[in-house]
């Protein structure tokens, strides 16, 4: 599966950028491994993957970027503005029905 996203507002640092992991989808704790669809805490992923590891992403309207979703990435929480943006998943399996890291799954 790959996801594509585009910024359809300006982000910034107080617009609650998006964040990926770098080099988190491609080795994987075993921990990680074996809880592929439970969201892990910010401080615990760091620790495997290295404090550098994060990337922020902003940027104009219409930035756009393709991540792997077996990689870590999460929002940030905003201080001004919340951010706006679109995701599109493209996958040869069935789409999951849960929505967010940590959060139950919506029926």
């Amino acid at each position: 599966m790959l996801k594509f996203f585009f910024y359809l507002k300006p982000c910034d640092a107080g617009t609650g950028p998006h964040v990926y992991v770098r080099g988190s989808h491609k080795r994987r704790s075993l921990k990680h491994q074996l809880t592929l669809l439970v969201g892990h805490p910010a401080d615990e992923v760091l620790k495997v993957y290295g404090d550098d590891s994060p990337v922020t992403l902003t940027g104009e309207a219409g930035l756009g970027f393709v991540e792997d979703p077996f990689g870590f990435d999460m929002g940030t929480v905003p201080s001004r503005t919340p951010r706006l943006m679109m995701e599109v998943g493209f996958g040869v399996s069935r789409p999951s029905r849960r929505r967010f890291h940590g959060e139950p799954v919506i029926r």
